[in-house]
């Protein structure tokens, strides 16, 4: 199958020319097989080991660069500094995918970096976006892990490694704001950036006022949508820079991310998110503030008054989608209205806070909740009178449904989710050559729905105290 560069031919003045820098003795950690099929590609075949570990010579590989906003700080100039492009592949289901080697040395954008990542980074990216895409919520994916002998330093020695990511585009609002204000030699760089984005993803659309404005429209909503799924499963992404918001509405880039486990509305996930900018609870308003600032990098193409409509539409889709995705959670109907529903799932949440409950063993523990089993369910809550109150009153909006009503609940609860210590604890045994654990956790998440029984620890939420 024929690779296809359609990005690099078309908007040769946002990208650079690379060579990968590969990794020496390279070895597979994680493979995705079913994906990589679906590419025609083998990955146990030595010819694509050596190219997706960055060593073979590729004179179309190439580096994006765009702009972004970084905790609220515009940098101008940023860009892929760890991975290239090798190019597209086309999925069996006709659409073109763009192969990325992240983590395979320097480029034009790596600055002061050595643009090489640790195999510990490799291998969460691997295990969140595909968690990630189990669970329904749109996202890049992930090929696999290759492990190299190179050593690298970050706050001590480790092993350099590349994930093999792939997405349909890695166009990202950043690219938007680098093509309308960092190419000062190139004015007709944005509306070219924007006619590829329309003809390449949105065909549906055409390249008018009209196309524009519709397209600005689809990009709110898919993104509100995304933010929406994230709050209700529980994501935080650690790092919501606008040069980390796809424009196809996925989610990119897993440099820090974290799931709830007690439930907790401001959890931070970077811990060098000394103020907050990027925890749980600010990720809506972060991503309306992204909206706005790619609205001013379009400005000079699409009407304003169009975009701020389109803006000003943005909490009713976040609380639309947020509302489709959590009442089949908790088994709640949909016509009760937005603002009933908001105030049983807020006061739910509170509750959780307060009691300091794990968010996703509770809302599978919520699906097997008859009326009177709360004792059984959760011991230490016979204390708290606000909780049991709750419960009874939710009780009564549920108990009219049908009688296999608690069953379709389980299967919108995950009793799988990738929590931090898990994936730590598999990455170092990883590290030391076991991989069983690792491709237990693997297996694990490509069926999160289900009662986990290859790996026992999956199944134990962290203790629930109050």
């Amino acid at each position: 199958m024929p690779w296809r560069y359609n990005y690099l031919t078309a908007l040769p003045h946002l990208c650079s020319e690379e060579i990968p820098q590969g990794l020496t003795k390279p070895a597979w950690i994680l493979q995705n097989q079913q994906l990589a099929d679906e590419l025609s590609i083998d990955l146990n075949a030595p010819q694509w080991l050596t190219l997706l570990a960055g060593n073979q010579q590729r004179h179309k590989s190439y580096a994006q660069v765009y702009s972004g906003h970084q905790f609220g700080s515009y940098t101008p100039k940023l860009g892929d500094g760890r991975g290239v492009f090798l190019g597209e592949r086309q999925h069996q289901q006709g659409f073109w995918y763009e192969v990325f080697l992240k983590g395979s040395g320097t480029t034009a954008y790596s600055r002061h970096g050595d643009g090489r990542a640790t195999l510990n980074a490799c291998i969460k990216e691997f295990l969140a976006s595909e968690a990630m895409y189990h669970l329904d919520i749109a996202t890049t994916r992930s090929l696999g892990v290759i492990q190299g002998n190179n050593k690298i330093m970050r706050d001590t020695q480790h092993h350099a490694a590349i994930t093999v990511r792939v997405n349909q585009s890695h166009i990202r609002f950043g690219h938007f704001q680098y093509a309308r204000w960092g190419m000062h030699n190139n004015p007709q760089a944005l509306q070219q950036l924007l006619n590829f984005t329309l003809r390449e993803f949105f065909p549906e659309l055409a390249c008018d006022q009209q196309g524009y404005q519709a397209w600005f429209a689809k990009v709110v909503k898919r993104t509100a949508t995304l933010v929406a799924k994230w709050q209700s499963i529980g994501f935080t992404h650690g790092a919501m820079n606008t040069d980390n918001m796809a424009i196809l509405g996925d989610t990119i880039d897993y440099g820090t991310f974290a799931f709830l486990d007690t439930y907790n509305e401001s959890l931070i996930a970077d811990p060098s998110d000394y103020e907050g900018h990027y925890a749980f609870n600010m990720q809506p308003a972060i991503a309306l503030w992204n909206l706005r600032k790619l609205a001013d990098a379009v400005d000079t193409l699409i009407d304003g008054e169009a975009m701020q409509s389109s803006l000003n539409q943005f909490q009713q889709h976040l609380v639309t989608a947020f509302l489709d995705h959590m009442c089949p959670r908790m088994g709640l109907a949909r016509h009760l209205g937005d603002r009933q529903l908001l105030d049983v799932i807020d006061t739910w949440r509170s509750l959780l806070q307060q009691a300091k409950l794990d968010y996703s063993y509770s809302m599978r523990l919520l699906s097997q909740y008859t009326g009177s089993n709360s004792q059984q369910l959760w011991p230490q809550l016979t204390q708290l009178a606000p909780m049991k109150s709750w419960l009874q009153q939710f009780h009564q909006l549920v108990k009219a449904f049908d009688s296999n009503w608690r069953q379709q609940r389980q299967n919108y609860n995950p009793a799988v989710i990738l929590r931090n210590g898990y994936c730590q604890q598999a990455i170092e045994q990883a590290k030391v050559g076991n991989l069983k654990p690792l491709q237990d956790l693997y297996v694990a998440i490509q069926r999160p729905y289900d009662e986990p029984t290859h790996a026992p620890y999956l199944s134990q939420p962290p203790a629930i105290s109050i």
